[in-house]
């Protein structure tokens, strides 16, 4: 479970702000939203999009953690 978390807390500070660097409809500071560009990047932690995205993704990949975890020890 803890490697899920540690995981899950590196994908919303790391991964999460860097998306619009990937993601092809995505604005960013330089370029603005336009008819091609139209979604608003996550932003830091993923707050961009309200509170339930940084917290969904840490309890997911929690219990991702916990049930790798449990089927590794079976």
């Amino acid at each position: 479970m803890l490697i899920g978390l540690v995981h899950g807390g590196f994908v919303v500070t790391v991964l999460m702000p860097q998306l619009r660097a990937f993601h092809p409809r995505m604005a960013s500071e330089a370029w603005g939203p336009d008819p091609t560009r139209q979604l608003e990047p996550p932003g830091n932690f993923g707050l961009n999009y309200g509170a339930s995205p940084p917290m969904v993704t840490l309890v997911a990949h929690y219990l991702f953690g916990g049930i790798l975890g449990y089927f590794y020890t079976v």
